[in-house]
């Protein structure tokens, strides 16, 4: 690689991509990765809490395991049992990759009511 007439770009940087350019000794042009937490859909949620900007009842952090999830879906739907959709997001995709819609039915409901008495 000719150094000099190459360059890398990225649209999410990471410290990969960041160790990556400086090994080819290349240029990135792409977003500083000490600030890509906030470029999240969790760090979004949190900037829009803070700065008192209306949106769309969710989590505020960030959730790793299938048990974190379905403890986020039941306090959502405590605070919002009329919810018949769910949107769940991968935290740091774009362009929609990953979303999907959770439709809230009836088997749904009473799973979630059970796990919450066994919890209790």
């Amino acid at each position: 690689i000719e150094s000099d007439k190459a360059a890398m770009t990225c649209y999410n940087s990471t410290d990969a991509e960041v160790e990556l350019a400086k090994s080819l000794q290349i240029p990135l042009f792409g977003t500083d990765t000490q600030g890509a937490f906030w470029g999240t859909k969790t760090g979004n949620r949190q900037v829009f809490r803070d700065a008192g900007v209306n949106h769309p009842d969710g989590s505020y952090r960030e959730i790793f395991t299938e048990e974190e999830l379905c403890e986020e879906i039941l306090a959502l739907l405590k605070r919002c049992p009329s919810s018949r959709k769910i949107m769940v997001k991968l935290n740091d995709s774009f362009s929609g990759e990953g979303n999907t819609v959770l439709r809230v039915d009836e088997t749904l409901q009473e799973a979630l009511k059970d796990t919450d008495q066994k919890a209790k």
